[in-house]
């Protein structure tokens, strides 16, 4: 078996790859530093990704890389991979990692280490083998960030929240629509949500920033596969001032019929705040789900310590699913 490293993009089309589901126009747009590659009989079957320098408000005192990408067989060829990876960034300078992170939390990131397994995976949800946990443990690495998605029954409670807080909204001016009075010029309802979003994430830990460019790539082509219905905004005087962003669970599709409904992410202004605009948002998602028939509802990937878990938890969600992203100094 021989490590590649390469630091140009463009020497990937110089191996052949045999990495189920692997695209390498995604490695190449997420823009890593460098890239180890494992081949053997000519073929790339292991690979893992590395970013220098990300752009964090955190571990200032700390030069940190990032690992990602993580393609791997088995938990040996795991450990080798990322200790290869934490010797060739010690030696670049760096003295702290955080992994799995494909670049920046605006991809795909965490570990899942802990669930229901008789809840099967979630359309969108990140997945991770379960041994990635004990190598990465055994490779030296330690939680330094916990998440959480959960599961509540619709219930027609979340009416009468819906109509005590719209009410409350109405006072300043505040409506609740879906977006299709907003899509006759996609584009700026994609920079106008850009801008929310910046403004509303910026405060979450490990937050680094996104262009205008970036986030059209990744969330124009998911705008035009979800229905209209299912993306909530509320609006103050024509401004689009929060946004709930929600989608069947798709994954059923091969079950015959989806029962569940996921409330993928949602955000609002942060000069709106104490107006519990995000608690309508929760009960809106349980809303729509009892209008077309679902039966259950996913609140995905909620930081511990974040506001929107605790009311998920105080709707009578249960915790299906627990995810870490792990650090390590070096």
């Amino acid at each position: 078996m021989t490590t590649h490293i390469i630091s140009n993009l463009q020497e990937l089309s110089n191996f052949e790859f045999e990495i189920p589901n692997l695209s390498l126009d995604h490695i190449k747009f997420d823009r890593p530093n460098s890239i180890l590659l494992h081949e053997e009989n000519s073929k790339i079957r292991n690979m893992l990704s590395i970013w220098f320098d990300p752009q964090i408000k955190e571990f200032k005192d700390k030069k940190v890389a990032y690992i990602g990408h993580i393609h791997v067989e088995n938990e040996d060829i795991l450990l080798k991979l990322i200790n290869e990876a934490k010797a060739y960034i010690k030696n670049k300078g760096y003295n702290y990692v955080i992994s799995p992170m494909d670049g920046s939390t605006w991809k795909k990131y965490r570990l899942v280490v802990d669930g229901d397994k008789t809840i099967p995976p979630f359309y969108l949800e990140p997945l991770t083998p379960d041994y990635f946990v004990k190598g990465f443990v055994d490779s030296g690495f330690k939680p330094i960030s916990t998440y959480y998605s959960t599961l509540v029954t619709p219930s027609s409670e979340s009416l009468a929240k819906i109509d005590e807080i719209t009410a409350n909204l109405a006072k300043y001016n505040i409506t609740i629509d879906n977006i299709q009075n907003f899509l006759h010029d996609k584009q700026k309802f994609i920079n106008d949500i850009y801008h929310l979003t910046i403004n509303g994430f910026e405060g979450n830990y490990l937050y680094s920033p996104l262009s205008i460019q970036e986030f059209s790539v990744m969330y124009m082509p998911l705008l035009e596969k979800l229905d209209p219905k299912y993306f909530v905004v509320a609006v103050h005087e024509g401004k689009i001032i929060g946004y709930l962003l929600n989608y069947p669970n798709y994954n059923e599709m091969m079950t015959g019929k989806i029962n569940t409904f996921v409330l993928k992410t949602l955000t609002v202004d942060s000069k709106y705040a104490g107006k519990k605009i995000g608690t309508l948002f929760y009960h809106m998602a349980s809303k729509l789900a009892l209008q077309d028939g679902f039966t259950n509802v996913i609140h995905s990937l909620m930081q511990e310590d974040n506001y929107s878990l605790k009311i998920s938890h105080k709707m009578g969600a249960k915790n299906i699913r627990k995810y870490q992203v792990f650090g390590c100094d070096l």
